[in-house]
């Protein structure tokens, strides 16, 4: 899982270097869709290696998604950039991307299944469990990689040849996770299918055409979706929100986001551990519920924490832009024209909420507490905000760091009630002869919907909306009804015979 990470925590960064610099809310958006665009096929790797999965076995099938995503996950440190290569840059990403996509598609339901069908039934959750903690360790070691690169390079020597480096280094993990991969043995259940002449040899008609299994196949979707949404906020999101949202300097994002993970990811484990013990259901269904319920009160902490004065700003002004409806239809893809889109793109940009006033009058203006002023630029935007006690960039010595990871930490104990039982459960919902394809399928295609489209959706419900907070609402949706259906439909897994 580096490769998604190494994108994920550099996305913001690359939206200048594969994307044009003219429209910089444009090419954040864009690096974003490339980053959604690697989930975006991964349903349909799901269909070819989970098939492949119970067809020739485990152990062979995630042998080869390895090998697919590591080997393109180096090649992006070869890419040209978009002043190099102009728009083939853009389209290499992407492409590289898909590969990736692709190859995870078989991975997680490989992973999964191989050691869920090795483990004891009893300590099946705690067991599974580890397998999401190698998502937050590749993340871990993600950002520490980018920040020694960007610590011991000058800024200028990071942007034109240093970002290369965590992701040729990615060779290094490939070889390693290929030495560990081929020791293991193939899992005894697909051993005694294979004995037995139980192999399915149409796997993906065969899930498809029991309706029973297709209902499973729809309620793993809807849980793995609010787990989904809830992973992408707690893990990405908030690394793009402290930094671009809250102006916070990215080194001490990094770290603090570090620090939060290591303390937060032995989480999965307790609450697979858990799960073993009370059962999947009720684990997953709290760390749902918990979601939807904290979700804006911890993001309005984090931004009391990174960014007071920013904070204090945004509850002691009301920010207003007026003009009319036909000059101002704010593109969130289209570089600004208007001066009506010059401003909304400025106060975005900047971390600001407002709402639109319709007129008839030409022009546009921005109102602070009703006073108007008619900014031509973004620095004349800035210029009228700071008039007015907008900080640009948090004061260090008012950062509430303790108070950060104090947040991130408790996002991370709710998506460790959520995903720590999730592998377990999976397994356990499906049939051992179609076990690869349906997990796959289910697993992905939510990860598709809810966890890589997260960033792109919630910034553009913030950007077209003008609300800081309003894109929050989709996640929080996601986890409402996920812990609803889970309630009412998810059968109790805990115990079940997977043989």
């Amino acid at each position: 899982m580096g490769s998604v990470h190494l994108y994920g925590s550099l996305a913001g960064f690359f939206s200048t270097l594969f994307f044009p610099k003219d429209n910089p809310t444009a090419g954040f958006l864009a690096a974003l869709a490339t980053y959604g665009a690697g989930f975006l096929i991964r349903p349909f790797g799901a269909i070819v290696f989970g098939s492949l999965g119970d067809r020739v076995g485990r152990k062979t099938t995630f042998l080869v998604t390895i090998v697919i995503m590591g080997l393109s996950t180096a090649l992006v440190a070869v890419l040209p950039t978009f002043e190099q290569a102009g728009w083939l840059s853009p389209i290499l990403l992407v492409a590289l991307r898909l590969i990736q996509g692709l190859a995870i598609g078989g991975e997680y339901g490989g992973a999964a299944i191989y050691v869920g069908e090795v483990s004891p039934a009893a300590r099946r959750g705690y067991a599974t469990s580890w397998i999401q903690t190698t998502s937050t360790g590749g993340l871990i070691l993600s950002l520490c990689v980018i920040l020694l690169c960007r610590s011991a390079l000058s800024a200028d020597d990071f942007a034109n040849w240093g970002w290369r480096v965590p992701f040729g280094a990615s060779v290094l993990i490939l070889l390693f996770s290929l030495y560990i991969r081929g020791k293991l043995e193939e899992s005894p259940v697909f051993k005694a299918m294979l004995a037995q002449g139980k192999i399915a040899q149409t796997p993906l008609r065969s899930a498809l055409s029991s309706r029973a299994n297709v209902k499973w196949i729809f309620v793993g979707i809807v849980m793995v979706c609010g787990a989904s949404a809830h992973w992408a906020l707690s893990q990405f999101y908030t690394l793009f929100y402290l930094t671009s949202t809250l102006k916070l300097d990215y080194a001490v994002t990094y770290r603090l986001i570090i620090v939060a993970l290591v303390i937060g990811a032995p989480a999965y484990i307790l609450f697979g551990w858990l799960s073993d013990k009370i059962g999947r259901k009720p684990v997953m269904i709290v760390g749902l519920a918990l979601a939807a319920a904290t979700t804006m009160p911890i993001f309005n902490g984090l931004s009391r924490a990174a960014n007071p004065e920013l904070y204090d700003f945004t509850k002691s002004h009301v920010l207003q832009v007026r003009g009319q409806n036909s000059t101002c239809d704010f593109n969130i893809f289209s570089k600004p024209v208007s001066l009506c889109d010059v401003i909304r793109d400025a106060l975005n940009r900047n971390g600001l909420s407002y709402s639109f006033v319709a007129t008839e009058e030409a022009g546009a203006a921005l109102l602070i507490d009703g006073e108007a002023s008619h900014p031509r630029t973004n620095a004349d935007v800035v210029s009228v905000l700071k008039s007015k006690g907008f900080p640009e960039k948090p004061d260090p010595s008012r950062v509430n760091k303790p108070g950060i990871v104090a947040l991130l930490v408790l996002l991370l104990l709710i998506v460790g009630a959520i995903l720590g039982p999730m592998a377990a459960m999976l397994v356990e919902l499906f049939p051992a002869a179609i076990r690869y394809t349906s997990v796959s399928v289910a697993y992905h295609i939510a990860s598709t919907l809810f966890g890589g489209s997260l960033a792109f959706i919630v910034t553009a419900i913030q950007i077209y909306s003008g609300s800081v907070t309003s894109g929050f609402y989709f996640p929080i949706a996601s986890c409402a009804v996920a812990a609803l259906i889970g309630l009412l439909v998810l059968p109790e897994t805990r115990g079940r015979n997977i043989n």
